[in-house]
């Protein structure tokens, strides 16, 4: 059985079942790498997401640790412009991509990458929220971990 709502899903397996089932989902996901994946805590449309969030996460950066980790995030459908997206660095190893007052930034990068990423339309991203603050000016900003392009 499988039910849930718009926003929910859930499916219900009898408990003398759940061997077989699992067997299925072993071979058919036996092919697939899971070392690049993240539990993410919440997503949100890059139109959608405001700067303050950033702010309001930040301010719990002391507290992180184990059994209360830093909170990762699904931005999706981040929009890629020329006017929009810098590599970065003596050694041109960091992306920048500014929207709606927030800087997606990715460090330990490389111009292949800066070059794909610029071809896209849209990327959405994993990553952790921080707060960069130079010079007494502070710029909300998310440092991405993982993205994938459209």
């Amino acid at each position: 059985m499988a039910a849930g709502h718009q926003e929910a899903f859930g499916v219900k397996i009898h408990k003398d079942n759940v061997s077989k089932v699992n067997k299925v989902f072993n071979k058919l996901l036996v092919d697939y790498d899971i070392s690049n994946s993240y539990n993410v805590d919440f997503e949100i449309k890059a139109n959608a997401f405001k700067d303050d969030l950033i702010y309001i996460i930040s301010e719990l950066n002391d507290e992180w640790g184990k059994g209360f980790e830093e909170p990762y995030i699904l931005v999706k459908d981040i929009p890629i412009k020329l006017s929009n997206i810098e590599l970065k660095g003596q050694k041109e190893n960091v992306i920048l991509i500014k929207h709606n007052n927030i800087t997606y930034i990715m460090f330990k990068t490389d111009k292949d990458t800066f070059d794909k990423i610029n071809s896209s339309n849209t990327m959405s991203i994993v990553g952790r929220a921080n707060l960069n603050i130079y010079n007494e000016v502070k710029n909300p900003q998310i440092i991405i971990d993982s993205f994938y392009l459209k």
